[in-house]
This record gives C-alpha cells, sequence and structure tokens, in this order.
C-alpha cells in the first residue's frame, strides 16, 4: 500500500495563513458592505434630486448595480447592441472618412462606444457604475439628467442611429450636457450633491489617475484614437454650446422652460448655436431630395447603403480645421439643410476591395450665402486634397492619387459634393 506523508508546517507559517484567510474574508465583506452602501447613498441623492426638480417622487424604482470593469464594459456593449448599430458606425466612419475628417486608422466604435463608463440603461430602468472609481458631482448628476431625459421625456442619449440623423444626436446631446452643466452651477442642485459628496470620497478606492490606462491596449492603438482637431470640436459641441444655450434658457424662464424645452427639443446644431449668438434662424429645414438607391458616376453603378444628416455644426468643424475660424462660421452661414449619401460599388465580387462613394448635398438660404460657401469650400478641397479648382466655375472636376471628385452650384442654392 502506498504511504502518505503529512507535509510539516512550521506554526508560524500557519499562522500567517489563517490570517491572510481572515484577511480576504473581511476585504470581502467589507466591499460588499461598501458597494452596497454606495448603491443606497446614490438612491438617497436621486430621491432628493427628484423633489427638488419638484417631482416627490423619481420615475421608478431603484435599480442600481456595482461592477468591476471587465462586468462593466461587458454590460456596456450589451447595453450599445440594442440602440446602436456596428456596422451604422462604420459606415458613418467612412463618410468622415472620404471627407478626410478623421484619420483612415480612426475607429469610432473601438475609440468612442467600446469603452466602459458607468451608464443608465433605459429598457431595464436601471443604473450601472464602475466600482473602482468614486463617485463625483458631475458623474453622479449625468447618470441621473440620463435617467430623466430618457424616461420623463423619451430622448435617449444615443438616438443618432434611430433618427439617421447625426446632427440631431449632436443637438440632443448638447441637450444633456448643458442640463448636466446648468443644474451642476444651480446652487440648490449642487448643495444636495456636496452634501454626498464627502460619502464618495471617502470611499478606500484607487483614483483615476493612480491607475495605468490600458484602455486602447498600448501606445501604437492609443494614437490611432486621436481623432484630429476637427472631430474633438464635436465632442466639445455639448458642452461648449449646451451649457450656454441651456443657461440663457434658464435665466429666461427658470428650471420650468427647461422642462418645457424637453418637451420639444432642439433638432439642428444650428438652433442651439443660433440661440448662443442670439441669431435668427429658420426652425423650418429645407428637406433636400435624396437620390436615387442606385447611381452611375464614373462611369462605375453605386448602391446606397447609408444616409444622414451632418448639420451646420458640422460644416463649421470640418473647415475650421484648414481654414481660419471666421472662414468656417461664414461658409456655414444660411444653412437650411443638407443630406450625405454613402454609395457603394455594384457588383461587387468576392474578394474585391470595397469602394466608396460620398455624394453630399447642402441647401442655403440663398443664393448669396451659397455662392460664399462654395468659394470656401472650393479654398478647403484645394488644401486637404491638393488639387487646383475654379472658384468661378459652379462645377469643379479633379482627380488626384486615385481619388475623384465633383463640387457643383445649383441655381437653387444647393452645393453637391461627390467624393469616392
Amino acid at each position: 500500500m502506498r504511504k502518505f506523508t503529512t507535509l510539516k508546517v512550521s506554526p508560524i507559517f500557519k499562522i500567517f495563513l489563517d490570517l491572510l484567510f481572515a484577511l480576504a474574508i473581511l476585504i470581502f465583506f467589507t466591499s460588499t458592505l461598501l458597494f452596497a452602501d454606495t448603491c443606497a447613498e446614490f438612491g438617497r441623492l436621486r430621491a432628493e434630486f427628484y423633489r427638488l426638480l419638484g417631482n416627490s417622487k423619481p420615475p421608478s424604482k431603484f435599480n442600481c448595480h456595482l461592477l468591476n470593469s471587465d462586468r462593466l464594459r461587458l454590460e456596456f456593449k450589451l447595453y450599445l447592441k440594442n440602440i446602436v448599430s456596428l456596422n451604422e458606425v462604420a459606415l458613418e466612419d467612412k463618410i468622415f472618412k472620404l471627407l478626410k475628417f478623421i484619420p483612415v486608422d480612426f475607429d469610432q466604435w473601438r475609440c468612442q462606444y467600446n469603452l466602459p463608463t458607468s451608464f443608465y440603461h433605459g429598457k431595464k430602468r436601471a443604473f450601472y457604475i464602475d466600482d473602482l472609481f468614486p463617485q463625483n458631482s458631475d458623474e453622479a448628476l449625468f447618470l441621473l439628467v440620463s435617467e430623466l431625459l430618457e424616461r420623463r421625456y423619451k430622448l435617449s442619449p444615443i438616438d443618432r442611429f434611430w433618427s439617421q440623423s447625426f446632427d440631431r444626436s449632436l443637438a440632443l446631446a448638447a441637450l444633456r450636457g448643458g442640463l448636466v452643466a446648468v443644474l451642476g452651477e444651480n446652487q440648490p442642485v449642487a448643495d444636495i450633491f456636496k452634501n454626498h459628496q464627502a460619502y464618495f470620497e471617502s470611499r478606500s478606492l484607487p483614483k483615476k489617475d493612480e491607475l495605468e490606462d490600458n484602455s486602447f491596449g498600448g501606445g501604437d492603438k492609443q494614437s490611432q484614437c486621436e481623432a484630429g482637431e476637427g472631430y474633438d470640436r464635436l465632442l466639445n459641441f455639448p458642452i461648449d454650446f449646451g451649457r450656454l444655450y441651456l443657461l440663457r434658457k434658464f435665466e429666461a424662464g427658470g428650471l420650468n422652460s427647461i422642462f418645457d424645452l424637453l418637451k420639444n427639443p432642439p433638432s439642428t446644431s444650428a438652433e442651439i448655436f443660433s440661440y448662443v449668438y442670439s441669431v435668427s434662424i429658420r426652425k423650418e429645414l429645407f428637406q433636400v431630395a435624396p437620390l436615387a438607391e442606385e447611381v452611375k458616376i464614373f462611369d462605375t453603378v453605386w448602391r446606397k447603403v447609408y444616409k444622414t444628416n451632418l448639420g451646420q455644426f458640422f460644416i463649421r468643424s470640418l473647415l475650421g480645421v484648414h481654414l481660419t475660424d471666421a472662414e468656417a462660421i461664414l461658409a456655414s452661414k444660411g444653412w437650411r439643410g443638407d443630406l450625405a449619401e454613402l454609395y457603394q460599388r455594384v457588383p461587387l465580387k468576392h474578394g474585391q476591395r470595397v469602394e466608396n462613394l460620398l455624394i453630399w448635398q447642402v441647401k442655403f438660404n440663398n443664393q448669396q450665402s451659397a455662392l460664399r460657401a462654395y468659394g470656401l469650400l472650393v479654398k478647403f478641397i484645394e488644401r486637404i486634397f491638393r488639387v487646383q479648382l475654379s472658384p468661378e466655375s459652379r462645377l469643379s472636376y479633379a482627380t488626384i492619387g486615385g481619388v475623384k471628385l465633383i463640387l457643383g452650384l445649383s441655381d437653387t442654392s444647393v452645393i453637391k459634393l461627390i467624393v469616392s
């Protein structure tokens, strides 16, 4: 029979193992209670927030989950899949790249949508919060505003692909960002968050700046998520203009005027910054007629795969990187509507590289505004594509380095840009 020998452990080592085991149990139960207390504290803050807004009760039963970064990333991906199409994000990327608005290796899904973050899940009516990072006033208020907009006013925080309008999604983002900023500066709201802030900051958990940033998996991938100045301007629009927009509304009529606005929110970026600058604008947009599902251009048949409205502020951001700010503002002045349609070559043979074609139509108030914008757009195209166009001609063609483009201006004040 096989004999087994007993491993002899010194008494000191045994005591060490017992202490280590006890410490692990203590950490587990302490962290469990800590996280449970955090949700409870956030729930109390939420109740005070709604009472302050004139609602005696929050819109639904409180549901809160504290998750580690890996679990939060998974839940965030599942959440996004229900409201954002990965394919449509990729097609929007192609539009931006054809206009040389973002680098060819930039990926919106990976860089903007695929990062773990605390969020409010409208369908499940639940808050998902990262357990690594202490709550601060801005983060907590952002979550509560997201719930308020989605539950009370049916405004999704990511509405781009339901509305088929990039510009409308930018306006909604400004509405949310501005509401967070204005409520955060409102003294009664700031006071209730200040009362809870001490608790959130007391949690003995790592700070964001103490953790190694592995969001993109290394320096090379980090550089691939640098989209450029124009894209950064779009990302800053919700705070830069949303705050001023809501602040002026608040000064005009208090919180009630803001809540009235939420019932009929702005649908374009133009409505927001025209109000900020006290410039009159027509609420009714010119509906640019979509083109056929299949078109023949450059001796090639193309099939439509995606369409969206880019908006007035996009024009300003696009041109502002290569022209002066004053020229970019002038080029977007008089905007009445636009339509960007993305086509792909057909028939596409197996293994053949996908070729894309963008047709972007922009409508202006009058011919004077259109002529001014056309001249500045010619200047912009000459700089980014390094081609020579004729601003005097209302129709220009150019081919360089495999890129083909047509720029035209119609008698109906519509500029049409075609790029492949």
